[in-house]
């Protein structure tokens, strides 16, 4: 690797772990086989099948083990609807009742296009993927439960805010897929709201680009004086 490559790596270190860990699956492992077809490793579990009836972000596991996509997959942790993010009583509890009713609609929503897959004699990884990035929006906007997106966004904008910034915090990637798909989600609502909601993603997510432009910032000066003090010793 060369000095180059190296300080790149170590400046992205500084940044998140998670956004590492997705660089570095992205640099050296290409999902150009993700269009084949491949074989279960694991047989359909009556747990996971009671897990996927009950909601549990804990599908998502089974269905890695059946089908180890792996970064080719769908993630769990996925930006715009971070499964167990949204569970966790610090921010689940923020939500009024009816955005708590569309949470779990949502994530219903999303394991049953998920068990679809689970079920299959085989899978196509990419397909998987992008089959579950679009029934995102989907599921935020038509649920089992009939409730969307548009009936609790503003009345829940803090709680919703308190999720993106979480699950973004220092991964520009992130930040910008947010604010992407919820403007485009937020579009599909009629009235002022959307509008103002978009501007509400826009100010409070932005400001945390320049964040981690000043944690690169940062980590470019430690490392350039890590380098010097190789090269001059």
């Amino acid at each position: 690797m060369n000095l180059g490559v190296l300080s790149a790596f170590l400046l992205l270190v500084t940044v998140s772990n998670a956004f590492v860990v997705d660089f570095v699956k992205d640099l050296f492992s290409s999902c150009s086989e993700a269009k084949n077809p491949i074989n279960p490793v694991q047989d359909i579990s009556t747990t996971c099948m009671q897990q996927a009836a009950e909601g549990s972000c804990a599908f998502y596991d089974c269905f890695k083990q059946r089908y180890p996509c792996g970064n080719c997959g769908f993630n769990k942790h996925y930006s715009t609807y971070d499964c167990e993010k949204f569970y966790q009583p610090v921010y689940y509890n923020q939500f009024n009742e009816l955005g708590k009713r569309w949470i779990n609609a949502t994530g219903n929503c999303l394991i049953t296009t998920l068990k679809q897959f689970y079920t299959q004699a085989t899978v196509r990884c990419r397909m998987v993927k992008t089959t579950m990035m679009d029934h995102v929006s989907t599921c935020y906007l038509h649920n089992a439960a009939n409730i969307s997106f548009c009936d609790i966004f503003w009345d829940n904008r803090d709680a919703l805010m308190g999720v993106y910034e979480a699950e973004s915090f220092l991964q520009p990637t992130e930040i910008h897929r947010i604010l992407f798909e919820v403007g485009q989600i937020a579009a599909s609502c009629t009235g002022n709201r959307a509008s103002e909601f978009r501007v509400l993603a826009t100010e409070r997510l932005t400001p945390l680009l320049t964040e981690v432009r000043g944690h690169v910032e940062e980590a470019g000066r430690t490392v350039g004086d890590w380098f010097r003090g190789i090269f001059t010793k």
